[in-house]
């Protein structure tokens, strides 16, 4: 059985999307955990349970409230505990699943034994509109990588995991509030290593939310995530180290200037200089940030690129995201 975890929080409206694209998989033996972190009497709370009442008479689908809000990684640790399957896996509320993903990965992983964990490729989708692709092309021990915040699954939705291996990790670090299944996956590679599947079998909402915490927070979060991975990042040489600084600190330097703190971008910008140089290309990417703060070009771009993408994508992925972009 595979073990399919769903957090939610003030997300309501992509919950039967989520719950329905796992209800529409090939592989059916499998069960759903939907977890609720909504505070008890707030209309997100009471929303989420109307929308829920679609779900009683179904077996599959367990639905557990919390007696209050706790954070992602509270939620999925209170499913982890009480998951049945040999597998474990997670969904986002605002994500989905193509049709194949939980057969395809449960037969990859039960083929591969020197391997605890497996991802795929992934299609991230902004205002109905295909914004990207990630391919699925590392495989292995990739501490480095997300010490510098180089997501190589680029979701949470997209890890899939042998049930004692999670387990055994205590599931997630409940102090973390960002950059929570980064932090699992570092202490997922001290021992174990992760295969790839170059097939898309995930897609990803890029939310409108905005849940940014303030410029001081976000150095706290820095400091917390460098601070508790120490030893790993002092087993590299001076320059890979300098290079993991700069990328985790140049993340509040581009949320600076996306919230048009300029003062405050300067500020960090100083910190960066101390570990090296901005490239060129950083440099363009900043500017074209800059422009963007003023100028509404990002529709047309956007446009742009899914026409392209789409055009690039097998006609089953197509339907299949015509199909929940829609009806959702």
């Amino acid at each position: 059985m595979i073990s399919v975890i769903i957090p939610t929080y003030k997300r309501a409206q992509y919950i039967e999307r989520a719950i329905d694209s796992v209800l529409n998989q090939t592989y059916k033996n499998y069960e759903i955990i939907v977890v609720d972190d909504n505070n008890p009497e707030t209309e997100d709370r009471k929303c989420l349970e109307r929308k829920m009442n679609k779900y009683k008479t179904n077996n599959k689908v367990i639905y557990i409230q919390h007696e209050k809000n706790k954070n992602g990684a509270a939620a999925r640790n209170t499913a982890i505990r009480i998951a049945k399957g040999k597998y474990i896996t997670f969904l986002d509320d605002d994500d989905y699943y193509m049709p194949r993903r939980l057969e395809v990965l449960y037969k990859i992983l039960d083929t591969n034994k020197e391997y605890d964990a497996v991802y795929s490729s992934c299609i991230t989708v902004r205002n109905k509109k295909i914004a990207e692709i990630n391919y699925a092309e590392k495989k292995g021990e990739l501490t480095k990588e997300l010490l510098m915040q180089k997501s190589f699954f680029t979701t949470g939705s997209n890890l899939f995991f042998r049930a004692n291996v999670i387990k055994e990790l205590n599931g997630f670090d409940e102090k973390f509030t960002r950059h929570q299944d980064i932090e699992l996956m570092i202490r997922f590679f001290r021992n174990h290593k992760i295969l790839n599947v170059d097939e898309i079998l995930v897609v990803r909402n890029e939310d409108d939310r905005k849940n940014v915490p303030s410029i001081e927070n976000m150095f706290k979060i820095k400091e917390q995530f460098l601070g508790k991975f120490e030893k790993e990042i002092n087993q590299f040489d001076d320059i890979t180290r300098r290079e993991i600084f700069y990328c985790n600190y140049q993340e509040i330097y581009k949320r600076c200037i996306i919230a048009k703190k300029y003062k405050e971008s300067r500020e960090v910008m100083k910190k960066l200089m101390e570990y090296r140089i901005p490239t060129m290309k950083e440099k363009i990417k900043t500017i074209y940030m800059y422009i963007t703060n003023y100028i509404p070009i990002n529709k047309p771009k956007n446009f742009y690129i899914d026409k392209k993408l789409r055009h690039r994508l097998e006609k089953k992925y197509i339907d299949v995201i015509n199909k929940y972009e829609k009806e959702y």
